[in-house]
């Protein structure tokens, strides 16, 4: 799944799981937010790095997973390589 849908994905679980009642279906919303948010360090862990990625767009992240999402929504933008 592309990242972008999985950080919506858990923002949605997130939201679901603050609303639901206790109960088998907030379980269920918070194992699958647990399988999510696990995927999502994974992938930070994955890229991890030191410093602060920028795009030539002026954007900068020090998080990579955060990074590359801002690249995939933004298809004419380009990181800026640094020196």
């Amino acid at each position: 799944m592309p990242l972008d849908q999985l950080e919506r994905a858990r923002r949605a679980l997130a939201a679901s799981l603050a609303l639901s009642r206790p109960g088998a279906l907030s379980a269920v919303t918070a194992a699958q937010l647990g399988a999510v948010e696990r995927e999502l360090t994974a992938r930070q862990a994955e890229h991890s790095t030191t410093g602060v990625l920028l795009c030539l767009c002026g954007y900068g992240a020090d998080n990579p997973v955060r990074f590359d999402a801002h690249l995939a929504g933004n298809p004419d933008h380009e990181p800026y390589d640094q020196p």
